[in-house]
C-alpha cells in the first residue's frame, strides 16, 4: 500500500473518487450505464466505418433494429471526422469526452468535430 505522496491512499481511494465527477471511477460508471442503455455496442453486428482521416477510428453496431456508432480521434490534435456512410442518420449524442455542439439537425454524419484524443458515441437510425 502506498502511504504517502500523490498516489497515497489518503488521496486515491474510492470515497474520494466517488466525490470527484471527473474521476476514473465515475467515468467508468457512466460508460457502463451507457453500455447498458445501448446494447448495440455489445450485442450488435459491427462494421468499421470509412473516414477521410487516418487518425479517426469509427465503427457502427446494429442490433434488433437499432444502431449506434462510435467515433474516436486517435491524434493529439482536434479534427473534423468525416464519415463516408450513407446508411446512418444522426439522432443524438450518447457519450463523449467533452460537451460538443449537437450535430446538424438534418442527421448528416459528414462532419463530426472531435477534440484531441476525443470520442463521441452516437445514437443513429439505419436508413437503408
Amino acid at each position: 500500500m502506498i502511504k504517502e505522496g500523490e498516489y497515497g491512499y489518503k488521496g486515491v481511494n474510492v470515497a474520494t473518487q466517488q466525490r470527484d465527477r471527473d474521476s476514473l471511477i465515475n467515468w467508468m460508471e457512466r460508460v457502463i450505464g451507457i453500455r447498458k442503455q445501448c446494447p448495440q455496442f455489445g450485442w450488435g453486428k459491427w462494421q468499421i466505418l470509412e473516414t477521410d482521416s487516418e487518425c479517426v477510428f469509427a465503427h457502427g453496431c446494429d442490433w434488433e433494429g437499432k444502431a449506434a456508432i462510435a467515433v474516436h480521434n486517435l491524434s493529439d490534435k482536434p479534427c473534423i471526422a468525416r464519415l463516408q456512410v450513407q446508411e446512418y442518420k444522426y439522432l443524438f449524442d450518447l457519450f463523449s469526452d467533452s460537451q460538443y455542439e449537437p450535430l446538424d439537425g438534418d442527421g448528416d454524419l459528414s462532419s463530426i468535430p472531435l477534440e484531441a484524443y476525443g470520442y463521441r458515441w452516437l445514437q443513429v437510425n439505419r436508413i437503408s
